[in-house]
């Protein structure tokens, strides 16, 4: 399965990357503490620093990443998946991890983001 999706697996883990640069690129409008986590309400209820924000979150969503895809594969039914829902496990931590850094980053420059809808 990993072999007949190599370029999409390298694609996707790159995508994790991203966050990471464009967080470089806002390193010095960033506060040192950005919201991290909210309740249900949408209200903030965890900070983070900078640092974390920009280099653990993205390292540990491609830690995740790596977890899902290896665990699919390692699955004794794996061979019963069909390509299109392996290509959902391989893109669900990139697409997370853009929706959630963009959120950490728009909120902490104080852009008025909806947290209740967009998670």
């Amino acid at each position: 399965m990993i072999k007949r999706n190599v370029k999409t697996l390298i694609l996707t883990s790159m995508v994790l990357f991203i966050p990471m640069v464009i967080g470089l690129i806002l390193w010095n409008r960033l506060p040192e503490q950005v919201p991290s986590h909210w309740d249900i309400h949408g209200n903030i209820d965890g900070w983070s620093s900078k640092a974390f924000a920009v280099f653990a979150i993205p390292a540990l969503l491609l830690m995740l990443h790596w977890l899902c895809i290896i665990a699919s594969t390692m699955d004794p039914k794996h061979q019963n998946y069909s390509d299109k829902m392996f290509k959902v496990v391989l893109w669900i931590c990139p697409v997370i991890g853009l929706i959630l850094c963009t959120l950490v980053y728009g909120i902490a420059l104080g852009y008025p983001l909806n947290v209740e809808i967009i998670l």
